[in-house]
Protein backbone atom coordinates (compact mmCIF):
# COMPACT_ATOMS: atom_id res chain seq x y z
CA UNK A 1 0.00 0.00 0.00
CA UNK A 2 1.62 3.43 -0.79
CA UNK A 3 2.43 5.70 1.74
CA UNK A 4 -0.35 8.16 0.87
CA UNK A 5 -2.71 5.65 1.19
CA UNK A 6 -1.67 4.92 4.64
CA UNK A 7 -1.51 7.86 6.13
CA UNK A 8 -5.00 8.87 4.80
CA UNK A 9 -6.18 5.14 6.26
CA UNK A 10 -4.57 6.38 9.67
CA UNK A 11 -6.83 9.39 10.14
CA UNK A 12 -9.88 7.20 10.26
CA UNK A 13 -8.49 5.00 13.08
CA UNK A 14 -8.25 6.00 16.73
CA UNK A 15 -4.70 7.01 17.98
CA UNK A 16 -4.26 3.25 19.44
CA UNK A 17 -4.65 1.69 16.33
CA UNK A 18 -2.05 4.28 15.28
CA UNK A 19 1.20 3.01 14.20
CA UNK A 20 2.88 -0.65 13.78
CA UNK A 21 2.80 -3.30 15.83
CA UNK A 22 5.56 -4.62 18.37
CA UNK A 23 5.53 -7.78 16.67
CA UNK A 24 5.75 -5.65 12.87
CA UNK A 25 8.75 -3.22 14.29
CA UNK A 26 10.68 -5.97 15.16
CA UNK A 27 9.97 -7.99 12.32
CA UNK A 28 11.14 -4.53 10.13
CA UNK A 29 14.11 -4.06 12.34
CA UNK A 30 15.18 -7.91 11.75
CA UNK A 31 14.80 -7.10 7.91
CA UNK A 32 17.12 -4.46 7.68
CA UNK A 33 19.39 -5.88 9.90
CA UNK A 34 19.58 -9.06 6.96
CA UNK A 35 20.11 -6.70 4.36
CA UNK A 36 23.32 -4.52 6.45
CA UNK A 37 24.44 -8.05 6.66
CA UNK A 38 24.13 -8.39 3.09
CA UNK A 39 26.29 -5.76 2.44
CA UNK A 40 28.74 -6.29 4.63
CA UNK A 41 29.49 -9.50 2.79
CA UNK A 42 29.13 -7.73 -0.86
CA UNK A 43 32.10 -5.13 0.43
CA UNK A 44 30.00 -2.26 1.50
CA UNK A 45 29.90 -2.14 5.39
CA UNK A 46 28.21 0.32 7.20
CA UNK A 47 30.85 1.96 9.05
CA UNK A 48 30.49 1.80 12.80
CA UNK A 49 27.20 -0.01 12.70
CA UNK A 50 26.33 -1.86 15.70
CA UNK A 51 23.26 -3.57 14.75
CA UNK A 52 19.56 -3.52 15.39
CA UNK A 53 18.57 -5.09 18.87
CA UNK A 54 18.58 -1.80 20.87
CA UNK A 55 15.90 -0.39 18.09
CA UNK A 56 14.05 -3.85 18.60
CA UNK A 57 10.89 -3.26 20.89
CA UNK A 58 11.06 -5.38 23.84
CA UNK A 59 7.89 -7.53 24.86
CA UNK A 60 6.39 -7.26 28.35
CA UNK A 61 4.25 -10.08 30.20
CA UNK A 62 3.93 -13.39 29.50
CA UNK A 63 4.77 -13.59 25.67
CA UNK A 64 2.87 -17.23 25.98
CA UNK A 65 -0.73 -15.65 26.05
CA UNK A 66 0.12 -12.92 23.61
CA UNK A 67 -2.38 -13.80 21.26
CA UNK A 68 -5.30 -15.66 22.23
CA UNK A 69 -5.83 -19.57 21.29
CA UNK A 70 -8.43 -21.64 20.41
CA UNK A 71 -9.36 -24.19 22.56
CA UNK A 72 -10.94 -28.16 20.71
CA UNK A 73 -13.94 -27.51 21.84
CA UNK A 74 -14.24 -23.63 20.26
CA UNK A 75 -12.57 -24.82 16.97
CA UNK A 76 -15.37 -27.47 16.93
CA UNK A 77 -18.04 -24.62 17.40
CA UNK A 78 -16.54 -22.93 14.13
CA UNK A 79 -17.52 -26.37 12.32
CA UNK A 80 -21.25 -26.66 13.49
CA UNK A 81 -21.96 -23.77 11.72
CA UNK A 82 -24.40 -23.39 8.62
CA UNK A 83 -21.27 -23.12 6.17
CA UNK A 84 -20.46 -26.99 6.30
CA UNK A 85 -24.24 -28.04 8.00
CA UNK A 86 -26.12 -26.55 5.52
CA UNK A 87 -26.74 -23.15 4.57
CA UNK A 88 -29.95 -21.03 2.95
CA UNK A 89 -27.95 -19.95 0.40
CA UNK A 90 -24.88 -18.42 -1.13
CA UNK A 91 -25.64 -14.92 0.40
CA UNK A 92 -27.01 -16.33 3.84
CA UNK A 93 -24.04 -18.99 4.52
CA UNK A 94 -25.02 -18.82 8.48
CA UNK A 95 -28.25 -19.55 8.49
CA UNK A 96 -29.61 -23.21 8.53
CA UNK A 97 -30.93 -25.04 5.29
CA UNK A 98 -29.74 -27.71 2.96
CA UNK A 99 -26.87 -26.13 0.66
CA UNK A 100 -23.31 -26.79 0.99
CA UNK A 101 -20.63 -24.40 -1.18
CA UNK A 102 -17.27 -25.81 -1.24
CA UNK A 103 -15.22 -22.24 -1.62
CA UNK A 104 -12.80 -20.84 0.45
CA UNK A 105 -15.27 -20.00 3.25
CA UNK A 106 -15.90 -24.31 3.44
CA UNK A 107 -12.04 -25.11 2.82
CA UNK A 108 -9.87 -22.26 4.39
CA UNK A 109 -10.89 -22.90 8.23
CA UNK A 110 -10.22 -26.22 7.58
CA UNK A 111 -6.63 -25.95 5.97
CA UNK A 112 -5.62 -23.69 8.51
CA UNK A 113 -6.66 -26.84 11.74
CA UNK A 114 -5.12 -29.71 9.82
CA UNK A 115 -1.74 -28.50 7.61
CA UNK A 116 -1.60 -25.81 9.86
CA UNK A 117 -0.31 -22.81 7.12
CA UNK A 118 -0.87 -18.96 7.23
CA UNK A 119 -4.09 -17.49 6.17
CA UNK A 120 -1.60 -16.25 2.79
CA UNK A 121 -0.21 -19.68 2.43
CA UNK A 122 -3.36 -20.82 2.16
CA UNK A 123 -5.34 -18.46 0.21
CA UNK A 124 -2.63 -17.70 -2.01
CA UNK A 125 -2.21 -22.26 -3.29
CA UNK A 126 -2.70 -22.84 -6.96
CA UNK A 127 -4.11 -25.64 -8.19
CA UNK A 128 -1.07 -27.20 -9.28
CA UNK A 129 0.59 -26.84 -5.73
CA UNK A 130 -1.46 -30.15 -4.61
CA UNK A 131 0.00 -32.95 -5.30
CA UNK A 132 -2.27 -35.77 -5.16
CA UNK A 133 0.15 -38.65 -7.49
CA UNK A 134 2.34 -39.43 -4.89
CA UNK A 135 2.36 -42.23 -2.12
CA UNK A 136 1.20 -39.29 0.65
CA UNK A 137 -0.74 -36.39 -1.14
CA UNK A 138 0.62 -32.69 -0.01
CA UNK A 139 0.53 -29.19 -0.53
CA UNK A 140 3.80 -27.76 -1.41
CA UNK A 141 3.70 -24.02 0.11
CA UNK A 142 6.11 -21.91 -1.83
CA UNK A 143 6.54 -18.45 -3.52
CA UNK A 144 4.20 -18.20 -6.66
CA UNK A 145 2.98 -15.31 -9.14
CA UNK A 146 0.19 -13.84 -6.40
CA UNK A 147 1.98 -14.04 -3.00
CA UNK A 148 5.53 -14.04 -1.31
CA UNK A 149 6.92 -16.11 1.02
CA UNK A 150 7.55 -14.69 5.37
CA UNK A 151 10.99 -16.55 4.78
CA UNK A 152 13.37 -19.26 3.18
CA UNK A 153 11.83 -21.64 5.93
CA UNK A 154 8.39 -20.92 4.84
CA UNK A 155 8.74 -23.41 1.75
CA UNK A 156 8.14 -26.87 2.39
CA UNK A 157 5.45 -29.53 1.99
CA UNK A 158 2.93 -30.72 3.73
CA UNK A 159 1.05 -33.92 3.99
CA UNK A 160 -3.00 -33.73 3.48
CA UNK A 161 -4.69 -34.88 6.59
CA UNK A 162 -7.20 -37.83 5.96
CA UNK A 163 -9.86 -35.59 7.48
CA UNK A 164 -9.67 -33.41 4.63
CA UNK A 165 -9.51 -36.21 2.30
CA UNK A 166 -12.43 -37.55 3.87
CA UNK A 167 -14.69 -34.26 3.34
CA UNK A 168 -13.48 -34.22 -0.37
CA UNK A 169 -10.44 -31.92 -0.66
CA UNK A 170 -8.80 -34.14 -3.51
CA UNK A 171 -12.03 -34.43 -5.37
CA UNK A 172 -12.63 -29.95 -5.14
CA UNK A 173 -9.03 -30.02 -6.76
CA UNK A 174 -9.97 -32.00 -9.29
CA UNK A 175 -13.05 -29.89 -10.05
CA UNK A 176 -10.78 -26.92 -10.66
CA UNK A 177 -8.48 -28.66 -12.39
CA UNK A 178 -11.19 -29.53 -15.47
CA UNK A 179 -11.95 -25.91 -15.33
CA UNK A 180 -9.24 -24.65 -15.69
CA UNK A 181 -8.28 -22.79 -12.90
CA UNK A 182 -5.02 -21.84 -12.00
CA UNK A 183 -5.74 -20.50 -8.38
CA UNK A 184 -6.99 -23.07 -5.65
CA UNK A 185 -9.42 -20.33 -4.45
CA UNK A 186 -10.29 -18.08 -7.70
CA UNK A 187 -12.81 -15.81 -5.88
CA UNK A 188 -10.14 -14.58 -3.66
CA UNK A 189 -8.54 -12.46 -6.19
CA UNK A 190 -9.04 -9.18 -5.77
CA UNK A 191 -9.61 -6.14 -9.10
CA UNK A 192 -6.83 -4.81 -7.95
CA UNK A 193 -3.23 -7.39 -7.68
CA UNK A 194 -1.69 -5.35 -5.06
CA UNK A 195 -5.00 -6.53 -2.65
CA UNK A 196 -3.14 -9.85 -0.28
CA UNK A 197 -5.83 -12.69 -1.34
CA UNK A 198 -5.95 -13.44 2.66
CA UNK A 199 -7.47 -9.62 3.14
CA UNK A 200 -10.34 -10.94 0.16
CA UNK A 201 -11.41 -13.78 2.69
CA UNK A 202 -10.69 -12.09 6.05
CA UNK A 203 -14.35 -10.26 5.40
CA UNK A 204 -15.89 -14.31 5.88
CA UNK A 205 -13.49 -15.32 8.25
CA UNK A 206 -15.36 -12.03 10.47
CA UNK A 207 -18.89 -13.33 9.70
CA UNK A 208 -17.80 -16.91 10.63
CA UNK A 209 -15.70 -15.87 13.60
CA UNK A 210 -18.60 -13.79 15.10
CA UNK A 211 -21.49 -16.00 14.63
CA UNK A 212 -19.47 -19.24 16.17
CA UNK A 213 -17.40 -17.59 19.25
CA UNK A 214 -18.88 -13.74 20.01
CA UNK A 215 -16.14 -12.75 22.07
CA UNK A 216 -13.32 -14.65 20.18
CA UNK A 217 -11.94 -11.29 18.77
CA UNK A 218 -11.53 -9.05 22.04
CA UNK A 219 -9.81 -12.17 23.50
CA UNK A 220 -7.67 -12.07 20.50
CA UNK A 221 -8.57 -15.13 18.55
CA UNK A 222 -7.87 -14.81 14.91
CA UNK A 223 -7.63 -17.08 11.88
CA UNK A 224 -3.58 -17.25 12.77
CA UNK A 225 -5.24 -18.92 16.14
CA UNK A 226 -6.24 -22.10 14.13
CA UNK A 227 -2.59 -22.40 13.32
CA UNK A 228 -1.89 -21.99 16.74
CA UNK A 229 -4.29 -24.89 18.29
CA UNK A 230 -2.98 -27.01 15.48
CA UNK A 231 0.90 -26.53 16.48
CA UNK A 232 -0.32 -26.74 20.35
CA UNK A 233 -2.58 -29.75 19.79
CA UNK A 234 0.97 -31.43 18.45
CA UNK A 235 2.60 -30.93 21.12
CA UNK A 236 0.65 -31.82 23.52
CA UNK A 237 0.57 -35.65 21.69
CA UNK A 238 4.29 -35.76 22.02
CA UNK A 239 5.55 -34.43 18.73
CA UNK A 240 9.36 -33.43 19.01
CA UNK A 241 9.47 -29.73 18.32
CA UNK A 242 11.95 -30.14 15.17
CA UNK A 243 8.67 -31.92 13.54
CA UNK A 244 6.42 -29.61 14.01
CA UNK A 245 8.51 -26.89 12.88
CA UNK A 246 9.26 -28.53 9.45
CA UNK A 247 5.22 -28.70 9.02
CA UNK A 248 4.51 -25.07 10.78
CA UNK A 249 7.36 -23.88 8.79
CA UNK A 250 9.65 -22.70 11.38
CA UNK A 251 13.34 -22.28 11.30
CA UNK A 252 14.87 -25.38 13.30
CA UNK A 253 18.18 -23.31 14.72
CA UNK A 254 20.04 -25.79 16.29
CA UNK A 255 22.95 -27.17 14.67
CA UNK A 256 21.77 -30.72 14.73
CA UNK A 257 17.79 -30.23 13.88
CA UNK A 258 18.05 -27.81 11.33
CA UNK A 259 22.26 -27.82 9.24
CA UNK A 260 22.78 -31.30 9.65
CA UNK A 261 19.42 -32.59 8.83
CA UNK A 262 16.55 -32.50 6.60
CA UNK A 263 13.29 -31.47 6.33
CA UNK A 264 10.99 -34.43 8.11
CA UNK A 265 10.02 -36.74 5.46
CA UNK A 266 6.07 -36.54 4.28
CA UNK A 267 4.92 -39.54 6.11
CA UNK A 268 7.06 -38.57 9.41
CA UNK A 269 4.85 -35.26 9.31
CA UNK A 270 1.43 -37.05 8.47
CA UNK A 271 1.85 -39.64 11.35
CA UNK A 272 2.46 -36.29 13.17
CA UNK A 273 -0.59 -34.81 11.86
CA UNK A 274 -2.69 -38.02 12.87
CA UNK A 275 -2.37 -37.32 16.14
CA UNK A 276 -4.91 -34.16 15.88
CA UNK A 277 -8.39 -34.17 17.40
CA UNK A 278 -10.81 -34.46 14.94
CA UNK A 279 -12.92 -31.18 15.76
CA UNK A 280 -14.64 -32.02 12.11
CA UNK A 281 -15.65 -35.66 12.57
CA UNK A 282 -19.61 -34.70 13.04
CA UNK A 283 -19.62 -33.41 9.33
CA UNK A 284 -21.22 -35.48 6.53
CA UNK A 285 -19.40 -35.81 3.34
CA UNK A 286 -21.39 -33.79 0.39
CA UNK A 287 -20.98 -33.73 -3.40
CA UNK A 288 -18.51 -30.64 -4.13
CA UNK A 289 -20.75 -28.10 -5.23
CA UNK A 290 -18.93 -24.80 -6.56
CA UNK A 291 -20.18 -21.15 -6.77
CA UNK A 292 -21.12 -19.77 -9.48
CA UNK A 293 -18.22 -17.09 -10.31
CA UNK A 294 -15.81 -20.22 -10.16
CA UNK A 295 -18.04 -22.22 -12.36
CA UNK A 296 -18.23 -18.94 -14.75
CA UNK A 297 -14.75 -18.06 -14.14
CA UNK A 298 -16.14 -14.50 -13.41
CA UNK A 299 -13.49 -11.97 -12.15
CA UNK A 300 -14.20 -10.29 -8.72
CA UNK A 301 -15.67 -7.01 -9.16
CA UNK A 302 -13.72 -3.73 -7.71
CA UNK A 303 -14.57 -2.10 -4.99
CA UNK A 304 -16.61 0.88 -4.97
CA UNK A 305 -14.22 3.56 -3.43
CA UNK A 306 -15.86 5.55 -0.75
CA UNK A 307 -17.09 9.09 -1.20
CA UNK A 308 -15.25 11.84 0.46
CA UNK A 309 -17.55 14.37 2.48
Amino acid sequence: MPLSELLARSKGLPPEEVGLSPSTMNRYMTQIGNIVDICKHAGYPFGNFEGVSGLRTKRKGNTRNERGRFSTEEVRKIFVLPVWQGAAGLDDRLINGTEIFHDAAYWVPLLSIYIGARREEICGLLVSEVDVDTDAPCVRIEENFVRKLKNEQSKRRVPIHPELVRLGFLQYVEELSKLGHVLLFPELRAASPSTPMGDVFDESWQKIRAAALPKAKEEGKVLHSLRHWCNNEMKQAGVQAEIRKDILGHTNEGVNEGRYTDPARLRVMADALSTLPHPTAHLNVHPIHLIEPVLAHTARPARAKKSVA
